[in-house]
């Protein structure tokens, strides 16, 4: 083991020895067989290093579409109370060590290479019957990380799914489930309530979940039949707040809101009409989080004014992110699925009414194509350039893109073969007065794209 490595190549290091195991990520035709079928091996893992998962406070937030920004959100809002805490999110735009901070400060590239340095020899199987993925050692780093530091408290993301997911080792204060979509079939299920019960597989026994407003009627029976018998509350609103205007910018979100029977206002650094539910579930959150625990705020009444100026500085970065070129606005939104792109268009029909598009579009495969293109029909008199993303091996190929483009959109594939090549395209073909440009598709195309363009700094 040499320790005097360059920052660069620790990474690499790292990487390497992350990516040796089975990685969800960047498997083509995933599949439910590519899970482990408990999380017995990864709770082994834990107890020879203190079960560190039990040793700081944490919010564990599940569902398909929100899960970021509201992780992100209560962060902020949280850290604007002076308090020290942990964030694990998946996955990375550009850097691997943006999936664990503390304090909105990326683990330290020294702690991140002991700890794994430290998990290697307790980590042995690879693959069978024994510790297998890189999600579960970057959870297990994560937790171990967080109690090391002596967080306060910690904001985790599940990563895919819930009831076999790594992160559901905790044991919450609060559980989140956001809104629940058609999303990894080919793991979850391909009905929504397979969906919903393995999202509900977050819910723990006597501890409150607040659930986000949803799209289809029959998730709300199975996730409140599974916490009804796990006697857990759920909380869906709260009757002294009400969202009672809300105005949406390219860059940001006005809201004004009454709680406790005060009127407010809030301008939310997150566009898009859809943040408008995460804000009201991490409201919900956070008073519901002063009721059971009101010793981590140390305050004796809710400290609206300092949540504001913690959710004012929120960064989520990819999600409805807009930038001004100076000739137009140019869009990047992580959109992935066919709920994401209704919220994408929603969100820029919103804010850019007068406006057509053109889009750059790259997917991950094993999408529901059928459920993305019937968003993309309804938005007529726009341009879609088409191609694959080269930082991944889960990009879709072009006769995929083909068949769907045909059926409906009706019309040829207007296809580059990378996104060099469709962003000359787009630039060539796009009236910058009356058009948007639209770089979605995946988180995977939208970093790339991003790091290309050199927007991958802070």
């Amino acid at each position: 083991m040499c320790f005097n490595l360059k920052g660069e190549e620790k990474i690499r290091e790292i990487e390497n020895y992350l990516y040796s195991f089975i990685n969800l990520e960047r498997i083509r035709g995933l599949k439910r067989r590519d899970f482990e079928v408990s999380l017995n091996t990864f709770k082994d893992l834990l107890s020879k290093i203190g079960n560190p998962e039990n040793n700081f406070p944490s919010i564990h937030i599940g569902g398909t579409k929100g899960k970021g920004s509201i992780a992100s959100m209560l962060n902020y809002a949280l850290n604007s109370l002076g308090l020290k805490v942990g964030l694990y999110t998946s996955p990375h735009l550009f850097d691997i060590r943006e999936r664990i901070k503390i304090n909105n400060e990326l683990i330290s590239t020294e702690d991140f290479y002991e700890i794994i340095n430290y998990l290697k020899p307790l980590v042995k199987d690879k693959k069978g019957s024994g510790f297998r993925t890189t999600f579960e050692i970057l959870t297990a780093t994560a937790f171990y990380y967080f109690y090391i530091k002596k967080v306060d408290i910690a904001v985790i993301e599940v990563g895919l799914g819930g009831r076999l997911d790594a992160t559901n080792v905790l044991k919450p204060l609060i559980s989140i489930i956001t809104n629940i979509g058609y999303d990894h079939q080919e793991v979850l299920g391909y009905k929504i309530k397979d969906i919903a019960l393995e999202k509900a597989g977050i819910i723990k026994r006597n501890t409150p979940l607040i659930l986000s407003k949803q799209n289809y009627p029959i998730v709300y029976k199975i996730i409140k039949k599974v916490a009804k018998e796990l006697n857990s509350p759920v909380i869906t609103s709260l009757p002294d707040f009400k969202i009672e205007s809300y105005k949406t910018m390219p860059f940001y979100t006005l809201i004004e809101f009454n709680l406790f029977g005060k009127r407010y206002d809030i301008k939310l650094p997150l566009a898009g009409k859809f943040q408008i539910d995460n804000f009201k579930t991490t409201i919900i959150a956070l008073c519901k989080l002063y009721e059971i625990k009101p010793e981590i705020f140390s305050s004796d009444k809710f400290p609206l004014e300092r949540i504001r100026e913690g959710l004012e500085a929120t960064e989520w970065k990819g999600r409805f992110q807009t930038f001004n070129n100076g000739k137009g606005f140019i869009i990047f939104d992580i959109a992935h699925n066919g709920d994401a792109f209704k919220a994408l268009i929603d969100s820029l029909k919103n804010i850019f009414r007068d406006k057509n598009y053109v889009f750059i579009l790259a997917f991950s495969c094993n999408k529901n194509f059928e459920k993305i293109f019937k968003q993309l029909k309804k938005i007529k008199e726009n341009k879609f350039i088409f191609t694959r993303f080269m930082n991944n091996p889960r990009y879709t190929d072009r006769e995929i893109i083909e068949k769907y483009t045909r059926k409906y959109l009706n019309r040829e594939i207007l296809w580059a073969e990378n996104f060099e090549s469709a962003y000359k395209i787009a630039n060539d073909i796009i009236n910058w007065q009356k058009e948007v440009m639209v770089i979605s598709g995946s988180i995977y195309f939208v970093s790339e794209a991003m790091a290309k363009l050199g927007l991958n700094k802070n």
